[in-house]
């Protein structure tokens, strides 16, 4: 190995190192993570979900059934790393703003928010969870 290629090893080392000790120490990198998580989780949810409306026309066709077969095991997915996502308490501004941006991706993702209980059951405990957290870093209740 030339010199020259160590040097440049050891300055891209030394480049990367802090930005990747910061974030593995970062207070909410298990939330942060868990967040991104979801939200992949989430536009996957999405997408598989325009493309079973194309269905729309005739939804007791065979492959109509197979794509909400595969749209709903999406959605238990999604919904159960959110249920993870809402378990965490945020330690930072950061890390309560990706939670709410994960909270709001599920919330949008409803068509009919008011259809079910258990629809607004869940969404009430997860902006109780995102609220809980915002109330805490500010200094207020737990």
């Amino acid at each position: 190995m030339s010199r020259r290629n160590l040097l440049g090893g050891l300055a891209v080392l030394v480049t990367v190192t802090p930005a990747l000790a910061t974030h593995a120490t970062h207070p909410d990198a298990a939330l942060l993570a868990a967040c991104a998580e979801h939200m992949k989780l989430a536009a996957e949810e999405k997408r598989l979900l325009h493309a079973m409306r194309a269905f729309d026309v005739s939804p007791d066709c065979a492959p109509a059934v197979a794509a909400e077969k595969v749209w709903d095991a999406a959605c238990d997915r999604a919904n159960t790393a959110l249920k993870v996502i809402t378990g965490m308490q945020a330690a930072t501004l950061e890390g309560a703003a990706a939670k709410a941006r994960s909270v709001m991706a599920y919330v949008r993702s409803i068509e009919n928010p008011g259809d079910t209980d258990a629809m607004l059951n869940f969404d009430e405990i997860a902006a109780r969870s995102v609220l809980r957290d915002l109330e805490r870093m500010a200094g207020g209740a737990a």
